[in-house]
């Protein structure tokens, strides 16, 4: 948010436009922005605690691994649930909602969490693009004003049907994942 203020103020300027009116809407409008993260961030830090600590997670998690179902199928349906999340709450508060859950199902299951973690935000990308309420569409919509919210929803769906490619690929093929961090190691 900084940066895109920062961004801003210097296309402002550069536009003759600065004027002290517009820096204060342009630094009025990063706080309430912010504000609204903050508390979007703070009641899914306040929930995640509370499901951590009471064994809400770990209940979850043996119930989920007591069923008798592949693990591959477990991991699909995270994956539909963060495409689902997605498309309707930000990143940050998708991963503090599912982290308790599925964190100990992802150990008990013996799955890559670095690999997982790239599936995440894979499937949270996907979401974050898809309509009715991609986060990203809005953004999009707010950076090119002269079209329609119509043009944008139609013209997402090749992206998304390469995010699906490229999450499908990295479940299929974990290496193409995992061999920088592997390399790093």
């Amino acid at each position: 948010m900084i940066f895109g203020s920062a961004g801003a103020l210097a296309v402002a300027g550069i536009r003759r436009k600065l004027t002290f009116e517009n820096i204060k809407k342009m630094f009025l409008m990063t706080v309430r922005l912010n504000g609204l993260i903050f508390w979007i961030l703070i009641g899914a830090v306040s929930y995640a605690r509370i499901v951590t600590v009471s064994g809400v997670g770990e209940f979850v998690a043996d119930e989920i691994i007591n069923l008798d179902v592949n693990r591959w199928i477990i991991l699909l349906l995270m994956m539909a649930i963060f495409l689902v999340a997605g498309m309707f709450i930000d990143t940050i508060a998708v991963l503090l909602i599912t982290a308790p859950f599925f964190l100990p199902t992802l150990t008990s299951l013996n799955f890559d969490l670095t690999w997982f973690g790239i599936l995440f935000i894979i499937a949270v990308c996907i979401g974050n693009l898809t309509p009715p309420f991609g986060l990203s569409i809005f953004v999009m919509k707010g950076v090119a004003r002269d079209l329609s919210i119509r043009e944008i929803y139609s013209s997402v769906w090749p992206f998304v049907v390469l995010f699906i490619i490229c999450l499908v690929c990295v479940i299929v093929f974990p290496e193409i994942a995992l061999w920088l961090p592997e390399f790093i190691r």
